[in-house]
């Protein structure tokens, strides 16, 4: 019974993978998937052992304290990194108590890998306003010993919406102050590694953006383009911090920002450290999730000209499903968009790239400057914050076919693809900076 029910198990986590990666996937999905990993997990609870590798496989399982899981998962070596984190959220998602006490153990375990869980656990727990943050200590020792697991705490208390009482804790020296003069604020960013300072000024620039932006001392470090290179030196375009910082960005901002990734993609001009990736395409993907991911409507031409280019054809289509979500449909065929031929269908959907650039440039009217975007040309600082005008009826930003609001949002995540819900969460963190919202890899719903 017990080899069943772990075959089982296994079934189930590789379709789990499959379902966080599609489009078509929705969160009835998820709950159906959720619900039965859970009944995975009550009978290996209970199931009896008939020999030392079968036992040692049931300790993940049947532990009774904190102590008891961190030696389990210690030992652990048959589950994935993120299949882990999904059985011990499912395990530990009816006890808050327990959770807390398998983070702090975690953390002070000495490998590594152990404590980044520990941030990823507390990452993906479903919180509330009202939640203590982690020690500071714990992270004033994750930032000297371990980098990436501080990094992952830290974006767990911009999800938790805990980032700026913890912070304010840690440059105060353990004394619970809520106000930081901006002396120390920068004192304590510049005293951090490099990264881990281009965390800091992304998620305290998109913490404070509708409150103090002024907290954070030296303006000039936390303009966009600044951040931009920095992002671009620690070869970190491709990370889930860029997204926060797309996303977090007002249309000036970003348009600014887009001009200079494709300035970049000139190979003379782009940076020495853009060129490790090696080839071009590699530069242009960041350029076309950075349009998807703003939602704003004005690049829906310039990502039909990429649907039309076979290198770039998967990314396009894509960044358009995450814009205009069903709306797309009217533009290429289901059976054309989902195909389970490849190749054949990725040169398909390079036909249709030509129909959508039809279509929007009759609803949109495009500018000099846009133009000369989508040609990988400089564009001047009157032509950059020059907005694209929108006709009546055409949001100016779009996901999912939505126009971006809080209501909107809420209904994606609610019932829109994984993939949909996934960059929801991020629109939502961005509109309500002070709410608490939870990451896209925690577990909705028993």
């Amino acid at each position: 019974m017990m080899k069943e029910t772990s075959l089982y198990l296994g079934e189930l986590l590789a379709q789990r993978r499959v379902i966080n990666q599609t489009f078509y996937s929705y969160k009835q999905n998820l709950d159906e998937n959720n619900r039965a990993l859970a009944a995975c997990l009550r009978l290996l609870k209970k199931a009896k052992s008939n020999g030392t590798e079968e036992k040692a496989q049931l300790m993940l399982f049947q532990a009774k304290n904190a102590a008891e899981l961190v030696e389990a998962i210690r030992e652990n070596t048959r589950f994935k990194a993120d299949d882990l984190l999904l059985l011990l959220q499912l395990m530990l998602s009816r006890q808050q108590g327990a959770a807390a006490d398998v983070i702090r153990a975690l953390v002070q375990c000495k490998e590594h890998t152990l404590q980044l869980l520990a941030g990823q656990l507390h990452l993906a727990r479903v919180t509330t306003n009202g939640q203590e943050p982690l020690s500071p200590s714990f992270l004033s020792v994750l930032a000297k010993d371990n980098v990436a697991a501080c990094h992952v705490f830290l974006l767990a208390g911009y999800y938790h919406n805990t980032l700026m009482k913890t912070l304010s804790i840690a440059v105060n020296n353990g004394e619970n102050q809520a106000l930081v003069d901006d002396s120390e604020w920068e004192s304590y960013i510049e005293n951090q590694p490099p990264l881990s300072r281009l965390y800091l000024r992304v998620l305290l620039t998109a913490t404070m953006s509708q409150v103090a932006i002024s907290k954070v001392a030296n303006k000039a470090e936390n303009t966009p383009l600044v951040l931009l290179e920095q992002f671009v030196e620690h070869a970190y375009l491709s990370s889930h911090l860029f997204e926060i910082f797309i996303v977090s960005l007002d249309e000036i901002s970003l348009t600014r920002v887009i001009n200079r990734l494709s300035t970049w993609l000139d190979d003379a001009s782009a940076p020495e450290c853009l060129d490790e990736d090696g080839s071009k395409q590699n530069r242009q993907e960041p350029l076309i999730f950075a349009m998807a991911l703003s939602g704003y409507s004005k690049f829906i031409p310039f990502l039909a000209r990429y649907l039309q280019k076979p290198d770039y054809s998967q990314q396009a289509f894509t960044a358009l499903r995450l814009i205009l979500g069903d709306k797309l449909d009217q533009f290429i065929p289901l059976a054309i968009q989902f195909a389970s031929d490849e190749e054949q269908r990725l040169t398909d959907l390079s036909y249709y790239g030509a129909k959508i650039l039809g279509g929007w440039q009759q609803l949109l009217t495009m500018n000099p400057a846009a133009e000369k975007l989508q040609a990988g040309q400089e564009i001047g600082l009157e032509q950059q914050t020059e907005q694209v005008p929108v006709q009546e009826g055409i949001p100016a930003r779009l996901f999912n076919g939505l126009p971006i609001t809080l209501d909107n949002l809420e209904t994606i995540i609610a019932q829109g693809s994984l993939l949909h819900r996934r960059y929801a969460s991020l629109h939502h963190k961005a509109l309500a900076p002070q709410q608490s919202v939870s990451h896209y890899l925690s577990v909705i719903g028993p």
